[in-house]
């Protein structure tokens, strides 16, 4: 990352909207937030890009507002890679340690890393890169790079990064149709991680549950590392599509009705939730906490059932729940 820049610019094009932020290094090297907007985006579904056309505008209309913000023309961006766009694959890679002094320097990280992304590939598919989750020197294990320390062989274990061919070259040819330059890619986990986890946390095992629109992304991270990722096809405007059928009320209704007084736990008032409907005068915060919970409940089961599936995980910092789909 150029740290000389003036803004660094994020861009996370999900199911419903495009979100940008602006951000600059400051004299200590910390990135302090200098704007972010978002845009209504109806080009993609389940975070992927179907409309390239409609996707660019979305995106450009969304580039456009926070340049208003910051004062200045935006040029180049990183974007994240949403969940149901990658599949993670594990492998080993290995290197000889050769230079004169035997240490393990950049040059030696990057080779293991190279040698761990030679993987075959079935038609259609293609490697963005690659998330190292363990490096050994020797015999020696270290879940951080091994910089600088002696031996004749670095070996390092990573989740390599596949992604269907068409998805991601639609998604970079939405930005190449605004007009701007993709600095490189990020995947989205890894990117909330750093921002929704504490210090302690990071260093420990966690759960990231990101409720989007369309899907929620589950992640398994340990000592900031990226171990697993799925997603399952519920989010946000599931529950608000319930919540339509059920009370048999327009989706764009239903969504205002979630926003306001949506709650996953009955609280035991009097008052209702007033709903201008023909056949009834109101529906009670019961009837609707009820709709929510139904469908939270079977997210959770599920989520709960893949993980088992995957392995037991010992969760010492817990789960996190972020993302859209939950506000």
């Amino acid at each position: 990352m150029n740290l000389t820049c003036k803004y660094i610019v994020g861009v996370d094009v999900g199911s419903s909207k495009i979100y940008a932020a602006a951000g600059k290094i400051d004299e200590n090297e910390k990135l302090q937030f200098a704007g972010i907007t978002s845009y209504d985006c109806t080009g993609t579904k389940n975070s992927i890009v179907t409309n390239v056309d409609s996707t660019a505008n979305s995106i450009n209309k969304c580039i456009k507002h926070l340049e208003e913000m910051i004062g200045t023309e935006i040029k180049d961006v990183y974007i994240s890679v949403q969940g149901g766009m990658y599949d993670l694959v594990k492998n080993k890679g290995i290197t000889a340690i050769s230079n004169k002094d035997h240490e393990v320097t950049e040059n030696e990280v990057s080779k293991a890393i190279e040698s761990s992304e030679k993987i075959s590939l079935p038609s259609g598919k293609r490697i963005i890169g690659s998330v190292p989750i363990k490096y050994n020197v020797d015999g020696y294990e270290y879940s951080k790079e091994p910089l600088n320390k002696v031996g004749l062989k670095l070996e390092i274990e990573s989740q390599v990064i596949v992604v269907q061919s068409e998805a991601i070259n639609n998604l970079l040819s939405s930005f190449n149709k605004a007009g701007l330059k993709v600095n490189g890619l990020v995947l989205e986990p890894v990117a909330e991680a750093e921002v929704t986890l504490n210090e302690e946390e990071k260093k420990l095992a966690v759960v990231l549950i990101d409720v989007g629109a369309e899907i929620t992304t589950v992640s398994f991270l340990k000592n900031q590392n990226l171990y697993y990722s799925f997603s399952i096809p519920y989010g946000g405007s599931t529950i608000t599509n319930d919540i339509s059928i059920c009370l048999n009320i327009s989706k764009e209704k239903a969504e205002k009705i979630k926003r306001r007084y949506g709650n996953v736990k009955y609280i035991s008032k009097e008052s209702d939730v007033k709903l201008n409907l023909s056949d009834k005068d109101n529906i009670s915060y019961k009837t609707l906490s009820e709709i929510i919970s139904a469908r939270t409940e079977e997210m959770c089961e599920l989520i709960k059932h893949k993980l088992e599936e995957n392995g037991n995980f010992s969760l010492t910092s817990g789960v996190i729940i972020t993302g859209g789909g939950i506000s």
